[in-house]
């Protein structure tokens, strides 16, 4: 008779989908992200204060003065979006094991990130084979028939240090599993872009809504 092996890891976003099937559909995953949280919302208030008062004071040329003065250029912003984006949409959409696998490994090459780096290891690790009932080898994704799908994203700039922009971004995306159990979910990324519109020091918190 085949043995029944279950994987140790199970990353966050395969977490994420798995609390979902265990009825936990408004559950919040608690973390330190709260402490993390708090520090960047006052950051980002204070930014955003800061903003709003060079905007009402300068007019027409609020853009140009508000960039100067706080260093915070909207379009650099737009840019590190776009950038950004590609990289949250292919993570967190995939509905089998191979897509999981596939969506891993172009994160991995096509931007630049180390599979020891928190994102790779915690969030999105190695997904592990083993031998179901049947004898044939699968993983807890195929299993449990689980999927997540990228809905929008939306993204505050909470520091600037030189040409570095520090982000905390919501990712919402969708999850779903084979009892047809399903549910919007938050996925709070922060992260660091140089001006060149690379990413580096990514982290991820799950919450579910």
């Amino acid at each position: 008779m085949a043995i029944f092996t279950k994987p140790r890891i199970i990353g966050a976003s395969l977490a994420f989908i798995l609390l979902i099937g265990a009825g936990f559909g408004n559950a919040v995953v608690t973390s330190p992200l709260n402490d993390q949280i708090n520090e960047a919302s006052e950051k980002l208030s204070a930014l955003q204060n800061r903003r709003a008062m060079l905007q009402a004071a300068a007019n027409k040329e609020s853009d140009r003065t508000v960039e100067e003065a706080s260093g915070l250029n909207m379009q650099r912003k737009s840019t590190d979006d776009a950038e950004i984006t590609p990289l949250f949409k292919l993570i967190t959409t995939w509905s089998s094991g191979d897509q999981y696998r596939d969506a891993r490994t172009r994160a991995m090459h096509d931007f630049n990130i180390s599979k020891d780096s928190p994102l790779m290891s915690d969030y999105m690790p190695e997904l592990s084979d083993f031998t179901g009932v049947d004898g044939k080898k699968t993983n807890q994704i195929d299993v449990q028939h689980v999927s997540m799908e990228f809905s929008n994203m939306k993204s505050y700039v909470t520091d600037i240090n030189a040409d570095k922009y520090s982000y905390m971004t919501f990712v919402t995306v969708k999850g779903k599993t084979l009892k047809g159990d399903s549910a919007d979910g938050t996925q709070v990324f922060t992260y660091d872009m140089n001006m060149k519109h690379q990413v580096s020091n990514i982290r991820v918190f799950n919450s579910l809504k």
